[in-house]
Parts: C-alpha cells; structure tokens; sequence
C-alpha cells in the first residue's frame, strides 16, 4: 500500500507543527495560572462589555432625543 505523505514535509509543515507543539506545552506548563486568571479575565470581559452596551444606549438616547 502506497502513502499519499510526500516523502519529506515541507518545511512550512515543519515549522507548523514544531510552533504546535512548544505552545501545546507552554499552556500545559502553566495551566495553574491561566485557570487562576480565568476570573480576572471574566471580570474585566464584563466590565467592557458593559461599558460598551452603557455608551451604545447613552449615544441612541442623546441622539433619540428632541
């Protein structure tokens, strides 16, 4: 049975695949204190969210009015 793999991957494959690898296990290294920024990061999401909707209604007001 014959491969459809070319006999040598390309360098651009090479490259992918190495890049893959190293932050597969940089985020395993620290996985510890990526779950522990988890709910600064939510907080910080919420607040510039709200932030965004509170200058969305404020603009639609100032413009919605006489």
């Amino acid at each position: 049975m014959t491969s459809l793999a070319p006999a040598s991957p390309s360098p651009v494959r090479l490259f992918f695949w190495r890049s893959a690898a190293q932050l597969t296990e940089l985020a395993l290294r620290h996985r510890a204190g990526m779950i522990a920024a988890w709910p600064y990061l939510l907080l910080v999401g919420g607040g510039l969210t709200a932030y965004a909707i509170g200058r969305w209604i404020g603009a639609w007001a100032m413009n919605g009015m006489p």
